[in-house]
């Protein structure tokens, strides 16, 4: 049935009570002394307690209406949601507000979420997600490529803990929209999660175009070199955006799932990252990446 839990049978969502303290010593440039690099990954955990209290409240509507599989992933969301939001909390009054003011971006995005608390239940959900979806395929990137190997080991352990933790709920949020939508016919549904994701791409962009002017702005680098070194750093090399254009882009298609993508290997990878001592090279043969044909 469309409001079942659809994600593959040996992935266990775990919340894991982890907590990190990345201290106030680190450089104010932490991410290998890049401010275009740091300024990429402040931004999003920036954006992290805010947001996912937002994806808490859309979810719990619907724990006690779904199937009793789906009903425990829902309540596995909100735990590790919880606990990514208290991490990234302490993260950014440690780290990021040592050299930083966000109060203009905490301001600017919950203006944004204000405005999104006024939607219907159903597409509030629907906009979980969707962002949900954004994060995971960047998480994706993050994790297989290693890209925060440079990172002090404390940050990168944090930064690895929740971007494999995204990968494994990634379809939970999904799911709930299928239930949520449940009453709905197969074209309206789709038709509500391209419109929504427009919706939900449209608000991330902006957000995060205030945001990383913001730190350029407060870094004073804010100038046309530092966009263009953005957009080499986003789209070319490490290249996590553009690297997510086609994942991205699978949403739109009818018969979606999140776990059509299989991400099995990679959730056991930010395990290894998010536990082991800095420095080791263990790379798990990921393979082709197989495809659920009858999700």
């Amino acid at each position: 049935m469309d409001s079942e839990s659809k994600t593959p049978a040996d992935v266990a969502i775990l919340p894991r009570d982890r907590s990190f303290r990345c201290g106030t010593e680190n450089p104010r440039w932490w991410l290998g002394g890049d401010p275009i690099a740091t300024a990429y990954y402040n931004a999003f955990s920036s954006s992290f307690p805010q947001v996912e209290r937002y994806f808490i409240e859309a979810m719990r509507r619907y724990r006690d209406r779904a199937a009793p599989q789906l009903k425990r992933e829902i309540a596995a969301f909100i735990a590790q949601e919880h606990v990514h939001s208290r991490e990234h909390i302490t993260f950014n009054r440690e780290t990021i507000c040592k050299g930083y003011d966000l109060s203009r971006v905490d301001a600017f995005l919950k203006k944004r979420l204000e405005w999104a608390r006024t939607l219907s239940p159903v597409r509030q959900v629907a906009s979980a997600a969707a962002l949900e979806h954004c994060t995971a395929v960047l998480c994706h990137e993050v994790i297989a490529k290693r890209q925060l190997d440079t990172a002090p080991e404390e940050i990168g352990r944090l930064m690895y803990w929740h971007a494999g933790e995204e990968v494994e709920h990634k379809g939970v949020a999904f799911d709930t929209f299928m239930l949520a939508a449940r009453e709905m016919s197969r074209f309206a549904r789709w038709r509500m999660r391209c419109s929504t994701m427009l919706a939900s791409t449209g608000m991330l962009a902006k957000f995060f175009a205030f945001s990383l002017r913001e730190f350029y702005r407060q870094d004073g680098i804010a100038s046309l070199r530092t966009w263009i070194r953005f957009l080499k750093f986003a789209l070319i090399e490490p290249g996590a955006i553009g690297r997510s254009v086609a994942p991205y882009f699978a949403w739109y298609l009818p018969g979606f799932h999140p776990w059509h993508r299989d991400d099995r290997a990679l959730i056991a990878m930010a395990e290894w990252a998010s536990t082991s001592p800095k420095g080791g090279n263990w790379q798990p043969d990921l393979g082709p990446e197989r495809q659920y044909a009858k999700i």
